[in-house]
C-alpha cells in the first residue's frame, strides 16, 4: 500500500470517532475519507478491501433508509479499518482477510447470535435477543452458536468447560457428516482433535483456541450468510507452526453484533517462554480490535466519570445550575465517543441514552431530581462496573462479557426522553453493583432527602489545571533512582568530612545536599494528587446510605485540595468509605424524630476534612450525632473477652475497643454493617502506611475518627540512634521529645514497669536493648537518653544509648521472608558509610515492649 493509503486508514480512524449519529457533518466527512481510501486502493490487488470500504461508505449514506443499526454500521467500518491496519502494519494477505459484510437490516424477528442476556432489544435499535432454536432439518446452526458460546468460556485445555466444548462439536461433526464437505468435516475433527490432544503435541492453548474460533466463523459464513464452502479456507494447526504474531480472530458479523466485545488479551512478549498453560490463555487475542484503545479508553472514562458524579451531585441541590447541566453532558458525550471508537457498544449505547436525558434537562423539559437522579445516578454505577471489567479483562487477559444490567436503564431513560412514562410512576431497576462502594452492597430506592447543603465545588466549578499523563511505573523508576542519589549524597558527604582543611570541598557537598534536596522534593510532588476524588466517593456514600437507612445526612467537606501520595491515597480509599459508612449507621441518631428530641437539626451532618500538621497529613471524619456509649463499649468488650471485668481503663482506651477485632455493638447484622470486621481491618491498614487512628467523643455531642498518615511513603527523616552496637531509625514523625532523665525524674510503679516524669506526668519507658535482647548488662538510665514517642494519643519513651543525629533515609523492604520474621522493623535503609540500619515500627516495638518478648 501507498503512504497515501496509509495515511487515508489512520485520518479514518481518527475521524470514526468523532461520529455519533447517521447524516452528521462528522458522519459526511468520513465517508469522503473512505471514498478516497477506497480510490487509492489497488483494485486488482485488493478487490475486497475496496469492496468493504465501499460497503462501508454506502451503509454510512444509506443506513437509515436500509434499517440499519448506527452501532453495526460503525462496528462494521472500525473492523475494516482494523483489517487494514493488519495488512499495513503485519504484512497480512488481503485475500486471507474476511472483511465483514454489510450490516443487515433490522426486523422485528433478530437474527441468530449469542445467548447473552445484553443482547436482548429494549427497542428495535438495541441489543439483539438470542438466537431463536433453529426449526430446519440441518440443526448445525444451533450447535455452531453453543460452540462459540462455550469458545468463551474455556480457559486451559483440561478445564470442564473444554470437555463441554468438545461434546459440541462432536454433535456438530455428527450434523456434517450428513451432507456437507469433506473440508468441513475434517476442520471440526482437527479442533476436536487439538483440543484432546494439544499438549502432547506441542500445540499453545492460545493456537488451539485461535483455530477453533476461526473454524466457527467459517460455518457461520457459509450456514448464515450462504457462502460456498469453495468460498471458504478451513485453518489448519500443524506442530511446525510457531504462531508468535498476536492476530484477532475474525469474528463472524452475527458474533460481533451481539457481544461488541468477546475477549482481550494482556499483549506481552512473543519470545518469552510461557510457564503455565494459563499464561497461554492470557497471550491469545480474541478481541477484534486494538486493545490499546482499551487502556485509552479506561483511562478517559473513569476521569470523565469522575467528574460527572461530582456534576450529578451538585444537580441535585442545584437542579438547573448550567454549568454543572453542560459539564455531565460533556462527560457523557466523551464517554460515548470513546466507547464507539473501542467497539465497546453496550456503553456506547448507555452513555448515549444518558446524554440524551442530560439534552432534555438542559432545554428545561426535565429536573434532574427524585427518581430522575436516581436513574441517572444507577446508570452512572452501571457504567463505572462495566469499564471496571474492561480493565480487569486487560490486567487478567480473561472474557469481557456485558451482561444485562444496562438494557432496563436505557429502557426507563428512553421511556422518559420520549415522555412515554412519567416520572412518578417511574420504577429505577434494582442497582446490581454499587461503584461506590464495591465490598457491600447498598441501593437506592428510598425518597428521603439526603440533605440540602454540601460544601464542596462542582468539578465544573473548580478549575480542571492541565496535566500530563505520567505513567505510573516510570514515576516509581524516577523516585527509586533519586532515592539512591540521597543514598550516595549521604555516602560522599560522610567521606568529606572526614577530610581535613578542604573548604571547597565541604561547599560543594552543601550544594550538593541542597540540589538533590529541591530535586527529591520536586520528584515527590508529582506523585502526590489531591484528596478532592475520595471525599467525592464519601459525598455518594452518604447520599446512598442517608436514603437507604432514612437517616437525612448531609456532608460537609472540607481541605479537599490536600494532597497525599498517590500510592497512599489508593490505600486509603476503603478505610474512608468504611468510617464514613459508620458514622451514618451507628454515629447519628436511629431517627430523625430522635435528633428532634435532643435539640438538634433533623439533618446529621457528617464532616470530613483533610489538612498539614507537624510534617504529617490528617483526615478527620465528624459527625454530630449521639457519641460513642462508654457502658455499651465496655460491657460488650467483657463478654466478647477481649477485656477483664476489673480492668480499669481510661475514655481513650475505651474508645480504641471499636478497633478490636471482631468487635461490634450491633445488636443484628444488617448488609451495612454490624459483623465487627471492619474497624480492625482500618487500623491495620493506616498502621500499614504507617500512620495511626485517634478516636475522639462525646456523648450526645458526636464523635470524631482522626487518621495520621506520612506525606509519602518513599522517603522519611528519621532519628538515628545506637543500641548496644546496632544502629537504628526512629521516624521524626513518631518523636516528640528527647531527654537525658535525672535521677530525681526515674521511678518504678508496679505493673506498669520504669516510668519517667515529663511536666508532672508519669510516662512508662522501655530500654530498647532489652526489647531486642542486644545486651543483658543494664546501663544505668541517666547515662543514656529517653525519646519520646507518642502513639495512639499517648506518650510512651523508648531507651537507647546515645542519639547519633538526625539524616534522611530512603526506605527499603525487607522482602517476604525477613519481614514475617522481624517484628518491630518497619524497613531498613543503607547509611552514609554503607552499612545498613533498620528502621523501628514503633508500634510494634511498643506492643512487643508491653508483651515483655524479647528477640533473641
Amino acid at each position: 500500500m501507498s503512504n497515501h493509503t496509509i495515511d487515508s486508514i489512520d485520518l479514518a480512524v481518527l475521524k470514526l470517532m468523532e461520529v455519533d449519529d447517521f447524516h452528521t457533518p462528522e458522519a459526511d466527512e468520513l465517508a469522503s475519507i473512505l471514498t478516497e481510501l477506497s480510490n487509492s486502493l489497488n483494485t486488482e490487488e485488493t478487490p475486497a478491501a475496496v469492496e468493504a470500504v465501499q460497503r462501508c461508505v454506502h451503509s454510512l449514506k444509506h443506513g437509515p433508509e436500509e434499517k440499519m443499526a448506527f452501532g453495526q454500521v460503525i462496528q462494521a467500518i472500525s473492523q475494516t479499518l482494523t483489517n487494514l491496519q493488519d495488512i499495513k502494519q503485519h504484512g497480512k494477505s488481503s485475500v486471507s482477510t474476511t472483511f465483514p459484510q454489510k450490516p443487515a437490516a433490522e426486523t422485528a424477528q433478530p437474527t441468530p447470535s449469542m445467548d447473552c442476556d445484553v443482547c436482548e432489544p429494549v427497542t428495535e435499535q438495541d441489543f439483539m435477543q438470542p438466537a431463536p432454536v433453529n426449526s430446519g432439518s440441518d440443526n448445525s446452526i444451533d450447535y455452531i452458536d453453543q460452540a462459540v458460546l462455550k469458545l468463551m468460556e474455556v480457559d486451559t485445555f483440561d478445564s470442564p468447560e473444554t470437555d463441554e466444548l468438545t461434546d459440541i462439536l462432536n454433535d456438530l461433526l455428527g450434523t456434517l457428516k450428513k451432507g456437507s464437505s469433506p473440508e468441513a468435516i475434517g476442520a471440526v475433527e482437527r479442533c476436536l482433535h487439538n483440543l484432546r490432544h494439544g499438549p502432547e503435541e506441542g500445540y499453545s492453548f492460545g493456537q488451539v483456541i485461535q483455530t477453533t474460533s476461526q473454524t466457527l466463523s467459517c460455518l457461520q459464513d457459509v450456514k448464515l450468510h450462504g457462502k460456498s464452502y469453495n468460498e471458504i479456507q478451513f485453518p489448519e494447526l500443524t506442530a511446525d507452526e510457531v504462531e508468535t504474531d498476536q492476530t484477532s480472530i475474525q469474528e463472524s458479523a452475527g458474533y460481533a453484533e451481539a457481544m461488541a466485545l468477546a475477549e482481550v488479551l494482556n499483549t506481552t512478549d512473543p519470545g518469552a517462554h510461557a510457564p503455565s498453560r494459563r499464561e497461554d490463555a492470557q497471550q491469545d487475542v480474541l478481541f477484534n480490535g486494538d486493545p490499546d484503545m482499551l487502556g485509552l479508553f479506561i483511562e478517559d472514562a473513569t476521569e470523565h466519570l469522575e467528574h460527572v458524579e461530582a456534576d450529578l451531585l451538585t444537580l441535585e441541590q442545584n437542579p438547573h445550575n448550567p454549568e454543572a447541566l453542560d459539564s455531565a453532558f460533556r462527560s457523557f458525550h466523551s464517554v460515548k465517543g470513546s466507547a464507539g471508537f473501542a467497539q465497546l457498544v453496550p456503553i456506547e449505547k448507555i452513555a448515549h441514552a444518558m446524554e440524551e436525558m442530560l439534552d432534555m434537562a438542559r432545554d428545561g423539559k426535565l429536573t434532574l431530581q427524585n427518581q430522575a437522579m436516581d436513574l441517572t445516578l444507577a446508570t452512572l454505577d452501571c457504567i463505572r462496573m462495566w469499564v471496571r471489567r474492561v480493565q480487569t479483562s486487560l490486567d487478567e487477559g480473561t472474557p469481557l462479557i456485558f451482561t444485562s444490567e444496562g438494557k432496563e436503564y436505557i429502557t426507563q431513560i428512553r421511556a422518559i426522553v420520549s415522555g412515554e412514562v412519567d416520572l412518578k410512576s417511574l420504577s429505577v431497576p434494582k442497582q446490581t453493583s454499587t461503584a461506590v462502594v464495591e465490598e457491600e452492597t447498598t441501593s437506592s430506592g428510598s425518597s428521603v432527602s439526603a440533605g440540602s447543603s454540601v460544601e464542596t465545588e462542582s468539578s465544573s466549578q473548580a478549575s480542571r489545571s492541565e496535566a500530563v499523563r505520567v505513567d505510573r511505573h516510570r514515576l516509581d523508576e524516577l523516585i527509586d533512582l533519586i532515592g539512591e542519589l540521597v543514598i550516595t549524597e549521604s555516602m560522599v558527604t560522610a567521606e568529606v568530612h572526614q577530610l581535613q582543611n578542604h573548604h571547597q570541598d565541604t561547599t560543594t557537598c552543601s550544594q550538593l545536599r541542597k540540589i538533590t534536596r529541591e530535586l527529591q522534593e520536586l520528584s515527590l510532588s508529582l506523585r502526590m494528587m489531591p484528596i478532592h476524588g475520595l471525599f467525592q466517593k464519601a459525598k455518594r456514600v452518604v447520599r446512598d446510605l442517608s436514603r437507604k437507612l432514612n437517616k437525612p445526612a448531609e456532608l460537609v467537606i472540607e481541605g479537599a485540595e490536600t494532597e497525599l501520595d498517590k500510592s497512599i491515597l489508593d490505600e486509603l480509599s476503603d478505610p474512608i468509605v468504611h468510617l464514613i459508612r459508620n458514622s451514618v449507621d451507628h454515629g447519628i441518631e436511629a431517627t430523625p424524630e430522635d435528633r428532634v428530641k435532643a435539640g438538634k437539626p433533623r439533618t446529621a451532618e457528617i464532616t470530613v476534612r483533610a489538612f498539614h500538621k507537624g510534617g504529617n497529613i490528617y483526615v478527620e471524619i465528624e459527625d454530630d450525632g449521639r457519641g460513642l456509649n462508654r457502658e455499651k463499649l465496655v460491657s460488650r468488650a467483657i463478654e466478647r473477652g477481649i477485656i477483664n471485668p476489673n480492668q480499669e481503663l481510661t475514655n481513650d482506651e475505651i474508645h480504641q475497643l471499636i478497633f478490636a477485632p471482631g468487635f461490634s455493638t450491633a445488636e443484628q447484622v444488617t448488609e451495612v454493617s454490624g459483623r465487627g470486621v471492619g474497624m480492625d481491618v482500618v487500623r491495620r491498614n493506616i498502621e500499614a502506611l504507617r500512620g495511626s487512628v485517634h478516636v475522639t467523643s462525646t456523648p450526645g455531642v458526636g464523635t470524631i475518627i482522626s487518621l495520621r498518615l506520612p506525606l509519602t511513603l518513599a522517603i522519611i527523616d528519621g532519628m538515628v540512634v545506637r543500641v548496644a552496637d546496632q544502629r537504628y531509625i526512629i521516624p521524626t514523625l513518631s518523636i516528640v521529645h528527647q531527654m537525658h532523665p535525672q535521677q530525681e525524674m526515674l521511678s518504678t510503679v508496679h505493673g506498669r514497669g520504669e516510668m519517667v516524669a515529663v511536666r508532672g506526668q508519669n510516662v512508662p519507658f522501655h530500654r530498647l536493648a532489652q526489647v531486642f535482647g542486644l545486651s543483658k548488662e543494664k546501663k544505668p538510665t541517666c547515662e543514656s537518653t529517653i525519646i519520646l514517642i507518642e502513639e495512639k494519643d499517648r506518650l510512651a519513651g523508648l531507651l537507647v544509648d546515645e542519639v547519633i543525629g538526625q539524616q534522611q533515609v530512603v526506605i527499603k523492604s525487607l522482602g517476604t521472608t525477613l519481614s514475617e520474621v522481624s517484628v518491630g522493623i518497619a524497613g531498613a535503609a543503607v547509611m552514609p558509610d554503607g552499612e545498613i540500619g533498620l528502621i523501628l515500627d514503633v508500634h510494634s516495638v511498643l506492643e512487643l515492649a508491653r508483651g515483655s518478648r524479647n528477640l533473641k
